[in-house]
């Protein structure tokens, strides 16, 4: 039959007119998921409406939140670790108590924001507005990341400096890791993540800068 069933999830890559000059074979763009091949098969090779589809369910998002949470975390913990450090360090040692008195809200919002754009958008991902992932991102972690921080203590966000710092700063880190989550979707193409990193990343880089 000379023909190679592919299937459209797993071959974004596939290029049908080299793969046919090459080895002569036909490249025939099946069902959306290698396991529906067989069903595939079975229909003649016509693809039902359910073939076409690609679902993203909830299963499906919990199993990847891990690859986004790992990662994350990693970058943060030393991040953490060394503000508490910085934060109680005095010419007589390490002050523990008053690390976490000054530094203490910080990690928590901070670890609250990256729990909320490596976890909770997606598993929200159904019901937040907003196509973008970075304007998803930028929500949930004003919801869940910045306006409990205003509840985490009264020393460090007892100014309004360090009020607009951490409603500005978290949202974006939640944003930042919402993004990432786009790679690991069936539903987002290559051009429009390039599209939304075009007016994403400046905004990070100043946000970051004036917190």
């Amino acid at each position: 039959h000379a023909t190679v069933i592919v299937p459209q999830l797993g071959a974004p890559g596939v290029d049908a007119h080299r793969v046919r000059e090459l080895t002569g074979f036909k490249v025939r763009f099946g069902p959306v998921y290698s396991r529906d091949i067989g069903a595939y098969c079975e229909n003649a090779c016509k693809k039902t409406a359910s073939l076409h589809k690609a679902g993203f369910s909830l299963i499906e998002r919990l199993v990847l939140i891990p690859m986004e949470l790992v990662p994350a975390l990693k970058m943060y913990l030393p991040v953490a670790l060394g503000l508490l450090v910085l934060s109680g360090l005095r010419p007589e040692g390490i002050l523990f108590r008053e690390a976490w008195e000054n530094a203490g809200v910080y990690v928590l919002c901070g670890l609250g924001a990256v729990v909320t754009g490596a976890c909770l958008v997606p598993l929200l991902l159904p019901v937040v507005p907003f196509r973008s992932f970075a304007l998803k991102g930028l929500l949930v972690g004003i919801v869940f990341g910045s306006v409990p921080s205003y509840f985490l203590g009264d020393a460090p966000f007892n100014g309004i400096y360090h009020q607009a710092s951490a409603l500005l700063l978290f949202p974006l880190v939640s944003s930042f890791l919402a993004l990432q989550f786009t790679g690991t979707t069936p539903f987002t193409g290559q051009s429009g993540v390039k599209k939304e990193l075009r007016y994403a990343l400046p905004l990070y880089i100043a946000g970051g800068a004036a917190s």
